[in-house]
């Protein structure tokens, strides 16, 4: 008979039935457990065994009490002795493993299961062999009876264990199919096939059976496995990020609050049990708590909605989130959601818009200040400028002393700088502000090249730098503010010069690109940008020689003004160079700003 004996197993396949905290292989698809699906077996079984010894003793003792008079007394009690003998050590075995369940079975007992099966289905086996052929229609009848029985009922309560209940079945059955065809005759031969139909039958029964069970035992194990995972990260969710789970019922009473609430709030969560969310805020006049309740009104979906909460005496923010709980009938039950403490992420980012505010504020104020201080000192520097440029030309007549007409020419130069720097300081206030227009109209690179060419030629003499521009039988047709690219071209050669030294050449021209974009380009033969200065230099008041004994003059706004209003055309100023050997400026417009392009009549 089948037992639950499994002292006897081998260490190696015993393992933990339970997963360790932030196991990665938790997480993972589980391996079907194999032992575990056969201690199932073994365990339904067991609970089967002592009927199945009870029908067995009982169906044993009838079966001598009729055949005593009409078999053979001796082969009668050698069999009954065998089949009393595999009883007690069926039931001996089933006593001593009872309280002694296993969760995990290996392959070794289902063979021992099936060896025991077959041996007591052999047993019964004997009986028809025996005693059949030959003997009364009394006792035949109760030998088909007995067997019957034992087969149908032994192979139900092996079923969890198909192999054992083939075993036992089958071994049993074919012996009643034996000697029915070997009685003979026409009733016996019916009954014999008959015997073999519902053998057929109960075959197909318990494979399926078999199966059902194997899968319903699979899915089992997924659903543990599932719930386990569910457990892990729902500890991983409250333990790491601070958040924590909430139900509420249909009228928004809180019924539930996870303990995750009291480590981020500091407050117990039964202080908050019956209460309905709609206490917690600030005043009906509250937008969030508005959106929330609108939401709750028509059941739908709460999404990270930012609430401003009062929670004993002081201000918090949370968000919650959260989805409508419906039973069986699909009625409204309540809100099941998380909820996250957000007060000092919103504290900071209060905190930053307010800075980024005053930082405007003050930006906007220092804008303005420049502006009306650039135009307070334009007034008088035009003054200066104009007075000290009729000494220095001696307009009115000769000065005999030549040191006064040096001292108006410094004068006068010194304040058309000083009048540059505040253009640019006006330039870049009025950039800051947003208060640039842009005009836009037809005309072209090249004729633009000139102008800006013959306006710094002076300069360019008075540093002994050629400046020339690129020849070419093209002219570029723009569609842009000619006063803005003219001043963008103007800061490029300007700045270009000014970092040339003496018997140096600074180049424009112009080409398009295989875009259709056009680029104006301002090459010189300087001492270059190194790599980590490249960025910086279009920072407003930034230069390479910082040092207040400089050698280059200016206050380092050229080149910002210039990327700014090159931006504002939507192009993009981009320098390379290397260091010592010069550099270029490329001043990229895109091609929606190219009209044509002509080719000029030589």
């Amino acid at each position: 008979m089948v037992t639950a004996s499994s002292s006897n197993e081998p260490a190696d396949s015993v393992a933990e039935s339970s997963l360790p905290n932030h196991d990665q292989a938790a997480l993972a698809e589980p391996a079907i457990d194999h032992d575990r699906i056969r201690a199932d077996q073994v365990r339904e079984v067991a609970y089967f065994i002592p009927m199945m010894l009870a029908a067995s003793a009982f169906s044993s003792a009838i079966f001598t009490w009729v055949a005593w008079n009409t078999a053979d007394r001796a082969t009668l009690l050698i069999w009954l002795t065998a089949m009393w003998a595999l009883v007690a050590r069926a039931l001996h075995s089933w006593l001593r493993n009872r309280g002694n369940a296993k969760t995990r079975v290996s392959a070794r007992m289902t063979r021992k299961a099936v060896t025991n099966a077959t041996i007591q289905g052999m047993t019964w086996a004997a009986l028809p062999a025996l005693f059949f052929v030959g003997a009364p229609t009394t006792q035949q009848i109760v030998i088909l009876g007995v067997m019957m029985a034992l087969i149908f009922g032994g192979a139900m309560a092996l079923i969890r264990i198909p192999p054992a209940a083939l075993a036992y079945a089958g071994t049993m059955l074919t012996s009643v199919i034996a000697v029915l065809f070997v009685e003979g005759g026409t009733a016996y031969n019916f009954l014999a096939v008959l015997c073999a139909g519902y053998g057929a039958i109960g075959f197909l029964g318990v494979r399926h059976h078999s199966r059902s069970a194997h899968t319903h035992s699979i899915i089992q194990q997924e659903v543990e496995h599932q719930r386990e995972v569910i457990m892990l990260l729902l500890k991983d969710f409250e333990k790491g990020k601070g958040d924590w789970l909430w139900e509420t019922d249909p009228k928004g009473r809180l019924t539930s609050i996870s303990g995750g609430f009291a480590k981020t709030t500091g407050v117990k969560p039964h202080h908050l049990i019956g209460r309905r969310l709609a206490d917690l805020h600030l005043g009906d006049a509250c937008v969030e708590w508005q959106k929330l309740n609108a939401l709750v009104a028509k059941r739908q979906a709460i999404k990270d909605v930012l609430l401003p909460v009062h929670l004993q005496d002081r201000q918090c923010w949370w968000t919650l989130t959260a989805l409508p709980r419906l039973d069986e009938a699909q009625k409204f039950i309540g809100y099941r959601g998380v909820g996250r403490d957000v007060t000092v992420a919103r504290e900071a980012e209060l905190a930053l818009k307010e800075a980024k505010e005053t930082a405007e504020r003050a930006n906007t104020a220092k804008s303005k200040f420049l502006a009306v201080l650039s135009h307070e000192l334009r007034s008088p520097l035009n003054a200066v400028i104009g007075f000290s440029d009729i000494i220095a030309e001696q307009s009115f007549g000769r000065i005999s002393v030549p040191k006064y007409v040096e001292y108006a020419t410094e004068i006068r130069d010194s304040s058309r700088h000083l009048l540059a720097i505040i253009d640019d300081l006006l330039d870049i206030a009025r950039i800051e502000s947003g208060a640039v227009e842009i005009n836009d109209e037809e005309f072209s690179a090249e004729k633009l090249f000139d102008g800006v060419r013959r306006l710094l030629m002076p300069l360019a003499e008075k540093r002994n730098v050629r400046l020339s521009r690129a020849k070419s039988d093209v002219e570029t047709l723009l569609h842009a503010d000619p006063r803005l690219v003219r001043q963008i071209l103007i800061n490029l050669v300007t700045n270009a010069v000014k970092f040339t030294p003496a018997d140096g050449e600074v180049a424009l021209g112009t080409t398009l690109a295989a875009d259709g974009s056009a680029v104006m380009w301002v090459r010189d033969t300087g001492i270059g940008i190194p790599p980590e200065f490249r960025d910086r230099v279009f920072e407003p008041f930034t230069q390479i020689d910082g040092s207040l004994s400089r050698n280059f003059e200016g206050v380092g706004l050229g080149l910002s003004i210039a990327l700014h209003l090159a931006r504002a055309h939507g192009g993009e100023l981009v320098i390379t160079d290397a260091p010592e050997r010069g550099t270029i400026v490329h001043f990229t417009l895109p091609s929606w700003r190219v009209v044509k392009t002509e080719r000029l009549v030589a």
